[in-house]
């Protein structure tokens, strides 16, 4: 996703200077080298045999659900905890409006997509409604992350550029931070319009099936 970005910046630069035609190669590099080392890993999951101890495990919880509490009520359970769970991380993301924030409400929201997602049938039209909106939320607040990321990378490389190159790195910079705006006033307006669903969502998961 860097590398897509920084291609995205670039592409708009007659001439980059050196050190900023550099970083996509360098990145690419990594990309390979981190996709060498997961290929290996799935590789020894394989041969040890995770995939199967995990089906295993899977088949076990599925029995231990239809054994005990009705699925429906374990659903409702689930994403009734993650709704509370991803409205305070907001609450807070809000409030504070830093990248670790922002950051945590992203993975609670994506959790709460998580939770509704294998019962959305059987949870309503209430929690389907949501989790369609949580999906546009989940990609904005991805796009403001991704910003926040490639904001460091561009400062920690304009840092080690020679002197002459870094009003290219901070056209980049500026270049970032402005999509950076634009996506956090979409977040905004989309927990704006998320308020009412999560309002619902929470009522129908809270009565009792009849």
């Amino acid at each position: 996703m860097a590398l897509v970005q920084l291609r995205k910046l670039t592409g708009g630069l007659a001439e980059p200077p050196g050190s900023v035609a550099d970083l996509p190669a360098r990145l690419e590099s990594e990309r390979l080298v981190a996709a060498g080392a997961l290929a290996a890993m799935l590789d020894r999951l394989q041969f040890e045999g995770v995939p199967a101890q995990l089906a295993a495990q899977i088949e076990s919880l599925e029995q231990q659900v239809v054994s005990g509490r009705p699925t429906h009520e374990f659903a409702r359970e689930r994403v009734r905890e993650r709704l509370f769970d991803v409205r305070a991380r907001w609450a807070a993301a809000r409030r504070e409006a830093t990248p670790e924030s922002l950051h945590r409400a992203r993975i609670g929201n994506k959790r709460l997509r998580y939770a509704i997602e294998p019962f959305s049938r059987m949870l309503g039209k209430q929690v389907r409604r949501l989790y369609r909106s949580a999906s546009r939320f989940h990609d904005v607040l991805g796009d403001v992350h991704d910003a926040d990321s490639m904001a460091v990378m561009l400062e920690t490389a304009m840092a080690g550029a020679p002197k002459a190159e870094r009003r290219a790195w901070e056209r980049l910079s500026v270049k970032v931070i402005r999509g950076r705006r634009v996506a956090l006033r979409k977040a905004f307006s989309l927990a704006d319009a998320l308020k009412p669903l999560w309002d619902e969502a929470q009522r129908a998961v809270e009565v009792p099936p009849h």
